[in-house]
């Protein structure tokens, strides 16, 4: 899954671009779709104690606000987001070197958020890509084989343009 997530956030969407196949853009989507649940309030709770700890002690007003305020705000968004922001691997502590205030937390969980909804969203045009080529391809392999004419074109044409004129005259229908 983690393979097919990273070429879908690599491919930038164009006509000639390679497409994952449909069973795998669908699989991506679908683990979207379920991991939309927000995290518990325990869970979102040690992931701020998990977040906080990984900082050097820091001067804080009031410690358990802010711990309350990182869990609140972790809490607001789906639990894998919530994780990955929390991730000392990952998130904000890997790239923080102080302790994150509730907007940098925020933005970070909105940034990730983006990233989901870009993610799916290119997986979705996949999906529609890989059916218009297939489609288009289709069409190519009907006309393949069929050869025109050249001397029923040039029927065609003489019945248009007179020898006399240089210009077309359209036969017109019921005329």
């Amino acid at each position: 899954m983690r393979e097919h997530v990273a070429r879908i956030e690599a491919t930038t969407p164009s006509s000639n671009c390679e497409l994952l196949p449909v069973d795998a853009c669908r699989a991506v989507l679908e683990a979207a779709d379920r991991a939309m649940a927000l995290p518990q309030p325990e869970e979102a709770a040690q992931l701020a104690r998990t977040m906080i700890g990984v900082y050097p002690k820091a001067d804080v007003t009031d410690p358990d606000v802010y711990a309350t305020a990182v869990a609140g705000t972790l809490a607001e968004f789906p639990a894998h987001v919530a994780r990955k922001v929390a991730s000392p691997v990952h998130g904000l502590p890997s790239r923080q070197k102080f302790l994150p205030r509730i907007a940098e937390i925020r933005e970070a969980c909105e940034a990730e958020v983006a990233r989901q909804k870009t993610i799916a969203s290119r997986a979705r045009w996949m999906i529609k890509e890989r059916e218009r080529r297939e489609k288009e391809a289709a069409e190519r392999a009907s006309w393949e084989g069929r050869r025109i004419d050249p001397a029923r074109v040039d029927a065609i044409l003489a019945g248009i343009f007179k020898p006399d004129t240089k210009t077309a005259t359209l036969p017109i229908e019921g005329a």
